[in-house]
C-alpha cells in the first residue's frame, strides 16, 4: 500500500471518528468511547505508516537520482554504489587498499571519490582536505544522510528558523519594539512632539558538538552485509540531534545556545501542580498577540506524553479540543498544529509543559553542514577506523512575547 492510499484510508476513519462525534451532541457512552478509541489508534497508526513511507520515497529521491558529471561519470548511483565507494575510499586511507576489490573501486570512481576527491556531494566535488589537517571528511553523501536524521528527530529545528552561515563568528539580529507607540489625532496646523522607536540586538555564536567517537573494525567496513555508511550517519545524527535538541528547548543562552522555553514569556500558571485544563489551553492561546497568532509559524509545542492527556480533553461541548487533520492537512488543537518536542518537559509541578506561538521567531544558526572525520591513526593497532562527527550552531528567541508557556502549580 503507497503512502497516498495509507493518507486516502486515514481519512475515512477520521471521517467516521467525526460522525461518531456528531451523533454524540454531549458525553459518548462506554460503548462510543471504546469505539472511538479504537478508531484513534487505528488512524494513528495509518499516519505513522504513511509518514514512514514518505521518507522513505523521499530518500529514496536522492540516493537514486540521476547524477552528472563534467567527465565521463554519468547515470544513476544508487545506495549500494554510495556504500561501496565508501568502502574502498575508507580501507584506501588507512593502509589497507590490498582489501578492497575491484567493484568497490569501480563504484568509488563512479561517485567520484579518489584520492583528489575527499567529498562528493550529487556527484561532483566539492571540498577537499590534506592528511596534516588531522583528520579526512566522509563524502558529501553522508553527511546529507546525517542532516536527515537531525531534522526528523529535532523537533524545534521543524518550525525555528534555521538560517546557515559559513564562518562561526558572532553576528547580531537587530530587534525593535514600537509597540507603545501609537499615532494621534491631530487638528489643522498641528504642533507635534517627537517620538522614537526602540532598537536593540541579538548576539549568536556558534557553539561547537560532538558526537563523540565510534571505532569500527576494518573487517565490519569489508564484510558487513548491511548498509554500514547509512547506519553510521543515522547514529551520529541521531547524537548530535539529541544534544542539540535539548539545548534548542532548555538552554540558559549563558556559555550554550538559549532554549525556545527557557527564553519564552509566561503566558499561564496552571492552578493545578500535576494537570492542565482546557482553559489553560485556551487562556494561552490568547496570551500571545493575535499578531503572532496570523503567522504561518504558529504552532503548540510540548512532550509526547502531555499531548497524550490532552488529546483526551474535550470542551464544555463534549467535543475535542484536538481535531485529526484531512487530505494531509497537520493536527491541530484549538486549530494549531502541534509540534512534539521531547525535550520539552513533562506534566509535573513549576514545569513548563506546553509552549504557543510564532516558532519564526527562534533563531537556530548553523555553521556549514555537519563535519565528519574518520580517524585512522588513533585505532591502527586495532585494525579499526575512528568515525566522529562535530557541527556547530546557537540559538536564541528573539522575540519572548511571539512564545509563551504554561508553567504548573508549584508543589506544595
Amino acid at each position: 500500500m503507497t503512502a497516498k492510499e495509507l493518507r486516502e484510508k486515514r481519512a475515512e476513519v477520521v471521517i467516521r471518528m467525526q460522525d461518531l462525534r456528531k451523533d454524540v451532541a454531549d458525553n459518548m457512552t462506554s460503548e462510543q468511547k471504546e469505539q472511538w478509541d479504537k478508531m484513534d489508534a487505528e488512524q494513528m497508526d495509518l499516519l505513522s505508516r504513511a509518514e514512514t513511507l514518505e521518507r522513505i520515497e523521499k530518500l529514496n529521491a536522492i540516493t537514486q537520482s540521476p547524477v552528472q558529471d563534467r567527465t565521463t561519470r554519468t547515470g544513476y548511483i544508487g545506495p549500494h554504489d554510495t556504500q561501496n565507494a565508501i568502502r574502498h575510499w575508507a580501507l584506501n586511507y588507512s593502509g589497507h587498499g590490498h582489501l578492497t576489490n575491484d567493484t568497490w573501486a569501480s563504484a568509488a570512481n563512479r561517485c567520484g571519490l579518489n584520492s583528489e576527491t575527499l567529498i562528493v556531494r550529487n556527484g561532483q566535488a566539492d571540498q577537499s582536505t590534506t592528511a596534516a589537517y588531522g583528520g579526512y571528511t566522509i563524502s558529501g553523501d553522508q553527511v546529507q544522510g546525517i542532516e536527515r536524521s537531525m531534522k526528523a528527530y529535532n523537533g524545534v529545528e521543524r518550525v525555528a528558523r534555521v538560517i546557515k552561515t559559513s564562518q562561526g563568528n558572532s553576528i547580531s539580529w537587530a530587534t525593535n519594539d514600537d509597540t507603545g507607540n501609537t499615532g494621534v489625532l491631530v487638528s489643522e496646523l498641528p504642533t507635534l512632539s517627537a517620538t522614537y522607536t526602540a532598537f536593540g540586538t541579538k548576539a549568536l555564536t556558534a557553539y561547537a558538538f560532538s558526537s563523540l567517537v565510534t571505532p569500527v573494525s576494518l573487517e565490519l567496513i569489508q564484510d558487513s552485509a548491511v548498509d554500514f555508511v547509512g547506519l553510521m550517519s543515522d547514529l551520529l545524527g541521531e547524537r548530535l540531534g539529541r544534544v542539540q535538541c535539548t539545548y534548542n528547548t532548555t538552554g540558559t543562552g549563558s556559555s550554550q545556545p538559549g532554549g525556545v522555553a527557557y527564553e519564552s514569556a509566561l503566558g499561564v500558571t496552571a492552578d493545578a501542580e500535576a494537570e492542565i485544563l482546557p482553559e489553560d489551553l485556551i487562556d494561552l492561546l490568547h496570551s500571545v498577540d493575535i499578531a503572532y497568532r496570523q503567522s504561518a509559524s504558529c504552532n503548540f509545542m510540548m512532550h509526547d506524553t502531555t499531548f497524550a492527556a490532552i488529546r483526551k480533553m474535550q470542551g464544555d461541548d463534549g467535543k475535542y479540543l484536538w481535531g485529526p487533520g484531512l487530505n494531509g492537512a497537520p493536527d491541530t488543537l484549538l486549530g494549531y498544529p502541534v509540534v512534539i518536542n521531547n525535550s520539552m518537559a513533562e506534566i509535573a509541578a513549576s514545569a513548563k509543559v506546553v509552549l504557543f506561538g510564532d516558532f519564526s521567531k527562534f533563531i537556530i544558526r548553523q555553521v556549514r553542514d555537519i563535519q565528519v572525520r574518520v580517524l585512522n591513526e588513533r585505532y591502527v593497532e586495532s585494525n579499526a577506523v575512528g568515525f566522529i562527527a562535530f557541527s556547530r550552531m546557537d540559538s536564541c528567541l528573539i522575540n519572548p512575547a511571539a512564545v509563551k508557556h504554561i508553567v504548573c502549580a508549584a508543589g506544595s
